[in-house]
């Protein structure tokens, strides 16, 4: 099973899910997108038939993609374009 075993992360889920306002709940919610991205997680997405990446604007990838899908070792952090 995939999963995150993460205090912080839970934390914040359980703060999502006891918010009283639209503006705590935003807030809390970014704060959780940004832990989340912080982590590097993977979540798999089993016979979709193909593949879903989120990335970060300067993270680089091969102009042409495998036959067998995307090879995240293959990316690469270009800190030139933010």
């Amino acid at each position: 099973f995939a999963g995150i075993c993460d205090p912080a992360i839970d934390a914040l889920t359980e703060k999502i899910a006891q918010a009283q306002t639209r503006e705590d709940l935003v807030a809390t919610a970014h704060t959780l997108d940004r832990a989340i991205m912080a982590g590097h997680y993977m979540i798999p997405l089993y016979y979709a038939g193909q593949d879903f990446v989120a990335y970060k604007k300067r993270i680089r990838r091969p102009t042409v993609t495998p036959l067998y899908g995307a090879v995240l070792e293959t990316w690469w952090d270009d800190e030139t374009k933010e």
